[in-house]
């Protein structure tokens, strides 16, 4: 569920507390217009899935220097049934 975060402005017309608290200024910032503007303004939205990963909370990677959109996550994801490193293996099960 780590990438319905970036969901929330489509749907409450601003980004989540947590996650501006984290990005800091790499989130932009609505102004009340903007933020009236973008809410409800999706036609469709399509989920796609291809695979489970366990994940973990980790506070210690927002402690890096590196900080880019997988870090602000804050999470160590774990596949241990991985069949090849660059392919992920396709669970459709994984949905129920």
């Amino acid at each position: 569920m780590c990438y319905l975060r970036v969901m929330k402005p489509l749907l409450h017309g601003d980004y989540p507390t947590s996650m501006k608290k984290i990005a800091g200024e790499r989130i932009p910032t609505f102004t009340d217009r903007e933020s009236k503007l973008v809410k409800g303004s999706y036609g469709f939205i399509g989920l796609i899935h291809y695979t489970n990963i366990n994940i973990t909370y980790n506070s210690l990677v927002l402690e890096s220097n590196l900080r880019d959109f997988s870090a602000d996550m804050a999470v160590l994801m774990r596949k241990t049934n991985f069949l090849c490193l660059t392919q992920y293996p396709i669970e459709p099960w994984g949905l129920i």
